[in-house]
C-alpha cells in the first residue's frame, strides 16, 4: 500500500488528489498514473460488496 495501514483510510472514487492526501510520507515516490478499485465497503458491522450488487444490476 501507498501508506502505512491505519485505522482508516483516505480514497477518492474516480481518483486521487495528491495535494490533499492525508500526512502523505516524503520518501514514498510519487503514486503518477495509480488506478486501483474497490470492491467493496465495511461500515461497523455492515458489509457492502460492490461486486455482489454489481451483479444482480446487470441488465439481461
Amino acid at each position: 500500500p501507498p501508506a502505512p495501514p491505519t485505522e482508516y483510510f483516505q480514497f477518492h472514487v474516480g481518483g486521487y488528489d495528491p495535494a490533499n492526501l492525508l500526512g502523505p510520507n516524503v520518501d514514498a515516490p510519487a503514486l503518477e498514473g495509480y488506478i486501483g478499485c474497490v470492491r467493496g465497503l465495511k461500515i461497523g458491522a455492515q458489509l457492502i460488496d460492490l461486486a455482489d450488487i454489481n451483479e444482480r444490476n446487470i441488465a439481461p
